[in-house]
Formats: C-alpha cells, sequence, structure tokens
C-alpha cells in the first residue's frame, strides 16, 4: 500500500539531488562555455555518480523502513533488509542516472558540432545557426541560453523529480513486497492501485485495481512500471499502520 507522507519524500529527495548537483551543473555549463566540444573528463562524471548515490541513499533507506515496518516487518528486519538494499539500488540508480547525464552531453555536442561543420565554409561572422549558434570570426560560439538549457535538463528539478518519483515509489514497492512474503501474506487478491488522478498515465489506468494474475506477468515486481509511476500494491491481508 502506499504511506502517509509519500509527497513529502519525493521533495525532499528532489530537492537532495537538486543540491547534490548544484556545483556541478555550474561545472559543466563553464566546461562548456570554454570549449563546447570539450570532452568532459571521466572524474567529473566519477564524482556526479557518486554524489547521486550518497543523496539516494540517504532517503530512499527511510523511505524503505517506513513501507516494510508499516506492512508488518519488525524495525531490526526492517533496517537489516534495508541496508543490504538500499546499496545496491543507490548505485545502480546513480550509475545509470549519471550514464544517461553523459549521453545528453554527448548528443548536445554532436548538434553543436554538425552545425558548425556545415555552417564553417560559409558562414559569416555574426551569421546564427539553425540551432543559434553563432560564428564569431572563425570560432562557432553556442548561445548561452543553450548551454544553460543541458545543464537545466542533466541537473535541474525535472530530473531530480524523476528519479525522485521513480525511486520512492520502488522503495515502497521493494519494502512492502518484502514484508508481506517474509511474512507469509502475500496475495493472488493483492490489487494494483494507481493514484486516480489526472496524472494517470494509459500503462497503469487499465491495470488499475487488477489483481496479480492480471500485472504480475508484464511487471513482476510491482510498481514503478516506467519513470515517474506513483503506484503501489494493496495488499488483501494487511491493514497498513498510521
Amino acid at each position: 500500500m502506499d504511506i502517509p507522507g509519500r509527497a513529502g519524500y519525493e521533495s525532499k529527495l528532489t530537492a537532495g539531488l537538486v543540491a547534490a548537483g548544484s556545483a556541478h551543473q555550474q561545472d559543466l555549463i563553464k566546461q562548456l562555455e570554454r570549449d563546447p566540444f570539450t570532452t568532459i573528463p571521466d572524474g567529473f562524471w566519477q564524482d556526479v555518480e557518486k554524489q547521486r548515490r550518497a543523496a539516494l541513499a540517504a532517503f530512499i533507506l527511510i523511505v524503505f523502513f517506513d513501507s516494510a515496518t508499516r506492512h508488518g516487518l519488525d524495525k531490526d528486519r526492517a533496517k537489516s533488509k534495508g541496508l543490504t538494499w538500499v546499496a545496491n539500488r543507490a548505485a545502480t540508480v546513480a550509475r545509470t542516472a549519471t550514464n544517461n547525464s553523459k549521453q545528453q552531453v554527448a548528443q548536445h555536442q554532436s548538434r553543436w558540432r554538425a552545425e558548425q561543420q556545415s555552417f564553417s565554409s560559409k558562414a559569416k561572422p555574426g551569421q546564427t545557426g539553425q540551432t543559434g549558434g553563432q560564428f564569431l570570426g572563425n570560432r562557432y560560439e553556442v548561445p548561452k541560453s543553450d548551454r544553460a538549457e543541458l545543464g537545466e535538463k542533466v541537473f535541474g528539478p525535472k530530473k531530480a523529480g524523476t528519479i525522485a518519483s521513480t525511486e520512492v515509489t520502488n522503495a515502497i514497492t521493494d519494502a512492502s513486497e518484502m514484508a508481506v512474503k517474509l511474512l507469509n501474506v502475500a496475495s493472488e487478491k493483492d490489487v494494483w492501485w494507481t493514484e486516480e488522478d489526472q496524472r494517470v498515465c494509459p500503462i497503469c489506468g487499465p491495470i488499475h485495481n487488477k489483481k496479480r494474475s492480471e500485472w504480475e506477468g508484464e511487471f513482476p515486481v510491482g510498481p514503478p512500471a516506467h519513470p515517474n509511476c506513483r503506484c503501489w500494491i494493496a495488499y488483501s491481508k494487511v491493514e497498513i499502520s498510521v
């Protein structure tokens, strides 16, 4: 089941991820200002991954523990299971998110490079390309707004919010599923539940209030079914503590 305070967990994790990436965002923009085609050092991305892993671990462990105990697991087992789970989960998410960030930067640089090459032989000083870049003398200048937009995509609130929403859902589900299976109270009558609001997506809407047999084949570990998923499992044999 969902847990009270879910929105608060999402908000705090989002803020934590944004704070962890703030300095990196400014550093990335400065590096691209000096040279838009520079190869961002591996050390930069390793530090990004480390900071994200730390921010994630601190918050999703709390969510996991909260969900596990509310679904009936004693505090000692919830803590023990949570510590093992969070180490693996935070590392996996941080690594995946950072690889995606690297790809975003590379894609933008490829776009800038393509424009530079297509206009380099015929562009006049001050001419603006299709992506907004300008040729100042013999040098291609990427717009400041474009560099800032890239920094925002990689480290800003939208990116952080997607990670936070998805991982809060994941922590709630992994903890609750672990609890009900350890306590032998998982049931075929457990159902998938959406937030029942305007944000419910075409993936989750059709399986709302459906039993395990109707969604477990496609989503064997339950929610999240996709990034930003806020669904949860309603357990027929568990009365969630509040």
